[in-house]
């Protein structure tokens, strides 16, 4: 029997059709042996229920969440990562895409590296109406470690969603009192250990909207982002 290797935990809320297409594409590319989906539904009023019953029993591992009552974005993605099975787990938002094989090898790099807590990769800016890749962010053109907090943060302006330890993130993912917490989410990981950063593409990254980039101007947003750098 293999090992249960990776959770893939999808936060949804009223967006049934793109979570139907989200969950084909995670039944056609994942290794069901060694993945387990889990879905939580933040209370919808569409036929999201309905999309998650019909796909409950297409994954060898699958997992329907819903929290008592409605939560933020942000308390969402921490109930939906505490609920995360595997030895490792990666949160993908219901609108993306992913690319198993680079999970796979993020995987297989923290496998070989017990110290490492995290593994951050690129992604792509991606049309979804259109189906067109838009851009493509690559961080590192060969796997880079990091263990302090200051050259991490000298070398990138912003990380996203790592394929992370899961006993790690099972007790230490949570998100900060002030701003975006990306940057206070990997002062967490290196705490127990190293994260790497490496080339692969782990996902695409859909302009669904509305997005929260259409609020670049508004000046809550740069407050935000001026908080989560204080804070680190």
């Amino acid at each position: 029997m293999s090992e249960l290797k990776l959770s893939i935990c999808v936060p949804t809320f009223n967006r049934c059709d793109i979570l139907f297409e989200t969950l084909s594409h995670l039944h056609k590319e994942c290794d069901q042996e060694i993945t387990q989906i889990v879905v939580s539904d933040n209370h919808s009023e569409d036929s999201t229920e309905n999309v998650i019953n019909n796909f409950s029993g297409k994954f060898k591992h699958f997992k329907k969440l819903k929290p008592s009552k409605p939560l933020s974005p942000e308390d969402h993605a921490i109930f939906l990562h505490r609920s995360a099975d595997a030895k490792y787990s990666y949160l993908l938002c219901d609108d993306d895409e992913i690319y198993f094989e680079s999970l796979k090898r993020a995987i297989t790099i923290m496998d070989a590296n017990k110290n490492l807590t995290a593994v951050y990769g690129s992604y792509q800016e991606w049309d979804r109406t259109n189906n067109k890749i838009l851009n493509t962010i690559c961080h590192v053109s060969e796997i880079e470690i990091f263990s302090d907090p200051v050259s991490i943060l000298n070398r990138f302006t912003l990380l996203w969603h790592p394929v992370s330890r899961t006993e790690i993130t099972l007790r230490h993912f949570l998100y900060g009192s002030v701003g975006f917490d990306f940057w206070q989410q990997i002062f967490r990981y290196l705490k127990f250990g190293e994260i790497a950063v490496i080339p692969d593409i782990l996902y695409k990254h859909a302009h669904t909207v509305p997005r929260m980039e259409f609020n670049l101007t508004e000046s809550w947003y740069h407050d935000c982002y001026r908080g989560m750098y204080e804070e680190y």
